[in-house]
């Protein structure tokens, strides 16, 4: 009975994730055909109202900044200084290359390993100790302690 209702579940909840991704492909196709019957129909702007535009936006820059005409704000200079871009994660590698980085987190998981190793260890000694056991690490140990 716990598996038919484990399996029930994970159709469930596959389903649902199915049915998700469907939502988000067939909003992108409904976009896609809006995109189609607007090209089809003409209803996008025309290289006309694109150049209308632009001159208008030219000619309202131009007469902001005082300037003759709109050929002047066209060749307004644009300098641009360039940036240098450093690199979050070469900072942190700090010139390690990869293999530096994998046999590092390797022997801190050895470590770690034989840490948890040895803590357990001395917890089953101490339980043994607990219990009235000889402990083989302590030979002098007794009953008693």
């Amino acid at each position: 009975m716990l598996k038919l209702s484990l399996s029930v579940r994970t159709l469930s909840t596959t389903s649902q994730l199915l049915k998700d991704g469907d939502m988000v492909q067939a909003i992108f196709l409904k976009k896609i055909r809006e995109f189609a019957q607007k090209v089809a129909a003409g209803q996008l702007m025309r290289p006309a109202e694109v150049h209308e535009v632009l001159s208008d936006e030219l000619n309202r820059v131009a007469n902001k900044f005082h300037m003759e005409n709109t050929d002047a704000v066209k060749t307004l200079p644009a300098e641009y200084e360039r940036v240098t871009v450093s690199s979050a994660v070469q900072k942190v590698l700090d010139g390690k290359n990869l293999d530096e980085l994998i046999s590092a987190v390797k022997s801190e998981t050895a470590a770690y390993i034989a840490q948890r190793k040895a803590a357990a260890e001395e917890e089953t000694r101490r339980a043994k100790l607990r219990a009235g056991e000889t402990v083989e690490n302590y030979p002098s140990s007794t009953k008693n302690n």
